[in-house]
């Protein structure tokens, strides 16, 4: 022990001499270099708009471009690490490996911050923390409660990798209330022989380069003992590229790589982890040398209830060899825990350093007054003028209203000119008496384009223009006569993808999600009766709604399996069949949104209304290639802000509607609801906790599979069904029982567009 004192006194001696000199290293020098796991190609600007290794004076970070995201010091009268912040939710602080830096992350940072407020930091030694290293793990510990601090953040979810990992583990022991969960990858919980060796000479290696002499050396020693065999021989000329740049580092940084070697070479946790109190995945590497996979699966035994999950085929270094495996294991764990999984406090809700309270985010409460809708089917002869005219009317006979009481509207459909030849809708609505000269606009959203003509609604509402609103969504898909051309409505909806995706597919939105449905089956282990499964469900309730297109068709799962008939597989090789597909289908829907001060002016009871108490919007990439569609971003970051804003969470939901365009998003949906996890969706069906009398009722209506998809009504329809399920409305086969609060998330596209809503009754 002595020695190894001595050891770390001695480097920390030469890395303040060494620090003196390397700020006289020119500046050309620090740009040549990044953090050795993640290294850029000199002359590069790095995706986060700061120059490579930039560091300026030693201590001063320097600052981001404009709209790169937020990096800096924070002053509190202590030192706080230099750190990034990234996309808006939850808190997620990701700690680095000994041997990272913040960019380190680059490659997987942006499938974390499409569903959370990002926060990464680099410890003191590190590229841009370039203070001394504390030489225990307590002080690193004590930096990142400083920066939690200074950025306002109470609790936040933690990913921390081999170094990182360890210290995150020991703030979870000694800080349980700042940790809402904990992702340790490659840890362990006792220094292991090669870190008790200075990480196999490497320690001696950084020493050595920290005085001058043989720099190339580190480098050489990494890559056997953090890499697995084969992603080194597979990798050979990037990871030569990676050793020749870390030998261009300040010699400050090889000293301060020594000391953090040094600060865990007595490592053991043991005697704290059984305090640990939050949700923890252990995540090892099965080829590990630095921490063996027996020594990991030891830490996550001794931590309570954690979980273990190893991946195969990785070496120390997972981030780098298997980034995709990587963040899916952090999404899927973290989906599992997170607020909108109904184990995070509530009200106020707090996403990062904002604390969103109702009268921050609603500044005024909004209600549903009157719904009302068409029978969904057939529209014949009718044309859109009509239609329009007819949807407003319609909807406020239901309240005795005149459509003079409007303030604003919105309206919107989808195939309005491809398929009716008609646009301009706005102009249509204002063509019903009473509802000339006022805020009246067109939306279009694909699929999620009734429930975007609702938000549109509510914007208005919000920013002042008036008290009382209208949403009108209507889809016109069958000629006159109330047949249809299933050729021409597979091209027209298919211009609703991205051009790329659309060569060789006849009917391309099937296509595309046949694609997703057998994705889903083979990752999840999910079978195609599962999924039939949740069509007979669907159609057993279309039985009782009068508004159902199909009504009077009554398929058994043998039936919905069945390939004879109209049932046959939609694509050659895919698994999706008939039955799992929604509707072609003509209808409307329309309802009237209303302030307190518009309620009182309709003489609406609030007894008799609904509040939309969370509502939110967000879209992914239009292209479904290079994106995870099982998982995606958008549907739940708009489900996790519609929860925050209402203050509720799934727990609290016991009717939803959803969009099972095909039976695949209906398993997906009840993922993103929070009601399953990830990968259970299907499940939850088949265990009839989606019933009528289930744990919660989704898509009593029949849902798009059975009620029908005239897709620029489907969102308005959604929330109408629900609002009436609050107000029990709805025929007693299909009353939720104790309906409470109800939850709908409407798509539009490839998983693509997002709208999201919580309603409950109003107070």
């Amino acid at each position: 022990m002595g020695r190894d004192r001595g050891r770390v006194r001695g480097a920390a001696g030469r890395a303040r001499s060494w620090r003196r000199r390397a700020r006289r290293v020119p500046r050309r020098a620090y740009r040549q270099v990044q953090g050795p796991e993640r290294v850029r190609v000199h002359g590069l600007a790095a995706a986060h708009g700061l120059r490579q290794g930039g560091q300026g004076r030693a201590g001063r970070p320097l600052g981001p471009r404009p709209g790169a995201g937020r990096r800096g010091r924070v002053v509190t009268g202590k030192p706080v690490l230099a750190h990034r912040v990234d996309g808006a939710g939850e808190p997620l602080l990701l700690l680095n490996g000994g041997m990272m830096s913040i960019s380190s992350w680059d490659p997987i940072v942006g499938g974390l911050a499409a569903r959370f407020r990002v926060v990464r930091c680099d410890f003191r030694g590190q590229l841009r923390s370039n203070e001394p290293p504390h030489r225990t793990l307590d002080g690193h510990v004590a930096d990142v409660v400083d920066l939690l601090d200074a950025l306002a953040i109470d609790r936040a979810h933690v990913v921390g990798t081999s170094f990182g990992a360890e210290v995150g583990l020991l703030l979870a022991a000694t800080h349980p209330g700042r940790v809402a969960s904990l992702v340790a990858a490659t840890a362990t919980g006792v220094a292991t022989p090669l870190m008790r060796d200075g990480g196999g000479g490497l320690g001696r290696a950084c020493r050595e380069a920290a005085a001058g002499h043989m720099a190339a050396s580190v480098g050489e020693i990494i890559v056997p003992a953090f890499y697995s065999p084969a992603y080194a021989a597979a990798h050979r000329d990037e990871l030569a590229a990676r050793a020749a740049q870390i030998a261009l580092l300040p010699p400050w940084w090889f000293a301060a790589a020594a000391e953090l070697l040094a600060s865990i070479e007595d490592l053991d946790l043991r005697p704290v982890l059984g305090r640990i109190a939050c949700p923890v995945l252990v995540l090892a590497a099965e080829g590990d040398l630095v921490m063996p996979l027996a020594q990991t699966r030891a830490l996550a035994a001794a931590i309570p209830d954690a979980r273990l999950e190893v991946v195969a085929g990785s070496g120390h270094v997972l981030v780098v060899e298997q980034p995709e495996r990587f963040v899916r294991s952090c999404l899927d764990f973290l989906a599992s825990v997170s607020r909108y999984d109904g184990r995070v406090d509530r009200a106020p809700q707090r996403i990062g350093a904002v604390t969103i309270r109702r009268e921050d985010s609603m500044r005024k409460p909004v209600y549903i007054a009157a719904y009302h809708q068409s029978k969904f089917g057939k529209l014949m002869g009718m044309q859109p003028p009509e239609i329009i005219a007819n949807a407003v009317k319609e909807v406020c006979a239901e309240i005795k209203a005149d459509p003079a009481a409007m303030d604003v509207g919105s309206v919107g459909a989808v195939c309005n000119v491809s398929l009716n030849k008609q646009g301009l809708l706005s102009g249509l609505m204002a063509m019903v008496p009473g509802l000339a000269a006022k805020p009246i606009d067109a939306v279009e959203n694909a699929c999620a384009t009734g429930g975007q003509a609702i938000l549109s609604v509510i914007h208005k509402l919000l920013v002042g223009d008036g008290e009382v609103g209208i949403a009108v969504g209507y889809e016109k898909m069958r000629d006159n006569d109330g047949k249809m051309d299933g050729k021409l409505i597979g091209e027209v909806l298919g211009y609703f993808s991205h051009p790329d995706e659309r060569a060789g597919k006849v009917f391309i939105f099937p296509h595309l999600f046949a694609e997703v449905m057998d994705l889903y089956m083979k990752t999840y282990g999910v079978k195609e009766e599962d999924l039939a499964q949740i069509a007979v469900n669907e159609y057993a309730n279309a039985k009782y709604n009068p508004y159902a297109q199909m009504q009077k068709v009554q398929p058994t799962l043998e039936q919905a399996m069945k390939i004879e008939g109209i049932n046959r597989y939609v694509v050659e090789g895919l698994p999706l069949k008939t039955y799992d597909c929604s509707q072609i289908t003509d209808g409307y829907a329309a309802m009237i949104v209303a302030t307190e001060e518009g309620l009182k002016r309709l003489g609406v009871a609030k007894a008799d209304a609904v509040e939309i108490a969370g509502y939110a919007q967000a879209t992914d990439p239009l292209m479904k290639a290079g994106r995870d569609v099982l998982r995606p971003a958008a549907a739940y970051a708009a489900m996790g802000k519609a929860y925050a804003m209402a203050g509720a969470t799934p727990a609290d939901v016991n009717v939803a509607e959803v969009h099972d365009c095909f039976t695949v998003m209906a398993a997906i949906a009840a993922e993103v609801l929070g009601k399953a996890p990830v990968g259970k969706g299907a499940q939850y069906w088949v265990d009839g906790k989606a019933a009528v009398g289930g744990e919660c009722g989704i898509n009593t209506s029949g849902g798009l599979i059975a009620k029908g998809h005239p897709i620029g009504a489907t969102g308005v329809a959604m929330i109408g069904w629900s609002a009436w399920q609050l107000l029990g409305k709805v025929p007693p086969e299909l009353q939720v029982p104790n309906a409470k609060v109800a939850a709908t998330f409407n798509i539009g596209g490839p998983i693509c567009a997002s709208v999201c809503t919580v309603l409950k009754r109003a107070s």
